[in-house]
């Protein structure tokens, strides 16, 4: 089963986790898309999901508020598809392009971690393709890519709107969770001795900040680096609603 990044994004920005946690779920468990919810199965749903029947109602109510599901007279509900709840997300979704994310049942226990390490692992694998786009125009037949790349927050900012603490708290989350791994970006300094530090920083002090003693080593701070542990599937360039 696969995702489109642009959801996960959104839902993590609007804080509707645990709504499409369950929005899913039900599709999962509908199996062709309806299902009917009476009480006896949200208690069932409940139990699986780790919250109480009353969550499950409440969350329902969201879900028909958002258009994401539907349900008849009958209380037959409609769990409608991902291109109608893309519809719904209109210009407040930054990602116009239809790349989705690999997901598995197991997600659902760790899903706020999986949604971090699918956007993250989004912008890894745009950062390859740029790398790949420029190895064309310079005519390269052979093309090595790093195996972990940096994570700009700063940039992550600014396109997602998401807080930058928010985002930390959220690469932490995916690499805890192991939907990210990480790659310390400290590197140890062989020409820079400790005795050497404080003429080093009068010399250059816009890298002073980079500059770590640990355990009476010097080493120098570069950026982290991550590699995506999620495979994606490449979509057609969408227009922008």
């Amino acid at each position: 089963m696969y995702i489109p990044v642009q959801i996960c994004a959104y839902v993590l920005k609007h804080k509707l986790v645990n709504e499409f946690r369950l929005y899913l779920y039900l599709k999962y468990y509908s199996k062709n898309g309806n299902i009917k919810l009476s009480k006896s199965e949200k208690v069932k749903i409940s139990k699986k999901l780790n919250c109480c029947e009353r969550t499950i109602t409440n969350t329902i109510k969201k879900l028909l508020a958002l258009f994401w599901i539907s349900k008849d007279n009958n209380e037959f509900y409609y769990i409608r598809g991902y291109e109608c709840l893309i519809r719904t997300l209109g210009k407040n979704s930054f990602i116009y392009y239809n790349t989705r994310v690999e997901f598995s049942y197991s997600y659902f226990d760790t899903f706020r971690a999986y949604l971090a390490g699918a956007i993250f692992g989004y912008f890894l694998l745009m950062q390859k393709n740029k790398l790949w786009k420029e190895g064309r125009k310079k005519i390269r037949s052979y093309q090595p890519f790093p195996n972990y790349l940096p994570l700009a927050l700063n940039a992550l900012v600014s396109i997602t709107k998401i807080k930058k603490s928010t985002l930390q708290n959220l690469r932490i989350l995916a690499v805890k969770h192991s939907f990210l791994n990480f790659e310390s970006g400290l590197i140890p300094s062989k020409s820079i001795l400790v005795s050497q530090l404080g003429m080093y920083k009068k010399g250059l002090p816009e890298n002073a900040n980079k500059i770590r003693v640990i355990n009476g080593e010097v080493f120098v701070q570069t950026p982290n680096r991550y590699k995506t542990l999620l495979r994606y599937k490449k979509g057609r360039k969408k227009a922008v609603p």
